[in-house]
């Protein structure tokens, strides 16, 4: 067998642990942000409703007790 063969051979193991290693961190970075976009999302809801629910305790000074249920279920 021609030497650059062997070679070839004895680099082809390391080379597919590098890869596979590249690719795990690629994914292991994707679910970190999705999991950021996520949580992002919840948080942006829970401001929005917050938002909603004072607006309306400012506008009517008493809020009646649905308003209260509804705002504590969203």
């Amino acid at each position: 067998m021609p030497c650059w063969v062997q070679i070839a051979q004895g680099l082809l193991t390391p080379m597919i642990a590098i890869i596979t290693t590249y690719i795990a961190w690629q994914q292991w970075n994707a679910t970190k942000l999705k999991m950021r976009m996520e949580r992002y999302e919840r948080r942006l809801k829970i401001y929005q409703e917050t938002h909603k629910f004072i607006s309306e305790v400012i506008r009517d000074v008493k809020p009646e007790l649905p308003q209260m249920y509804g705002f504590y279920s969203k």
